[in-house]
Parts: C-alpha cells; structure tokens; sequence
C-alpha cells in the first residue's frame, strides 16, 4: 500500500488522506500490523490444501 506524506501534515494512505499526524502513524500501523497477520494467515492455509 503506498503511503505519502503530502504537506505538514496532511498525509494519505490508500487514497484516504489525514490532517492529523497522531492519527495517520497509528492507522499506519495498524494497516501494517494487518497485513502481515493477513499474509501470514493465507500463506499458512495455502499450504495446507
């Protein structure tokens, strides 16, 4: 997902764009956090078809 600090602050991630800092670092991390539970998730399953 890409992730673009636009001006201080307003930052976007996905499309969806942020005017505060606090909360555009945390939905990053979440969203990140996410990801890879996700990744790990499909990968582990995959295999055991």
């Amino acid at each position: 997902m890409e992730c673009n600090i636009i001006q201080e602050f307003k930052g976007e991630i996905g499309g969806v764009e942020f005017d505060d800092k606090n909360i555009y670092y945390a939905s990053q991390f979440i969203l990140e956090k996410l990801k890879i539970n996700l990744e790990k998730y499909i990968t582990e399953n995959l295999l055991k078809i």
